[in-house]
């Protein structure tokens, strides 16, 4: 039988509102959360649990910093302390972002290898899962539920269907 995607269907605009809200720790989360669906999906490739920790620790400290650097330029306390929670901010926000990108590239592998074994006919574009990151992998999970739930059984895939069994 055919294996189904362990996933359960939510909106791309949910996921950018719950993005907002959360002022971007969500999209650590959604690795966190989707992490082990992901990795029933197969055996060779597996998401660790670091990578989303490193990247929702990162993004953390990148708002407590913001927090800190906005304190000290509201309250004129010392310079050199309110550059070095700029550097810190910067920094942590960069490597936080560059974290987020090579894990929703790990996802669209960890994706394409599964599409590309059920023999579906669903495209990945590298250059949308740089730009919109865990949404355009949302929208990649909800397109893989709804081709499972309408995929259309041909005469050849019944055979083997029948065979397997």
């Amino acid at each position: 039988m055919t294996q189904k995607v362990p996933f359960t269907h939510q909106s791309v605009i949910i996921t950018i509102f719950i993005s907002l809200v959360t002022l971007g720790l969500y999209i650590p989360l959604w690795f966190i959360t989707y992490r082990t669906a992901l990795n029933s999906l197969q055996a060779q490739k597996q998401l660790p649990i670091t990578g989303p920790v490193v990247t929702l620790v990162l993004l953390g400290t990148w708002h407590l910093f913001n927090f800190l650097s906005f304190f000290t330029d509201f309250t004129g306390d010392n310079e050199s302390l309110n550059n070095i929670y700029d550097s810190i901010y910067f920094i942590s926000f960069i490597a936080g972002i560059i974290w987020s990108i090579i894990l929703s590239f790990q996802v669209q592998r960890m994706l394409s290898s599964y599409t590309q074994t059920q023999k579906y006919a669903v495209g990945y574009v590298g250059l949308f899962t740089f730009l919109f990151n865990i949404f355009y992998l949302q929208f990649k999970v909800n397109q893989l539920i709804r081709y499972e739930e309408n995929q259309v059984w041909d005469i050849d895939s019944i055979g083997q269907h029948l065979k397997n069994n």
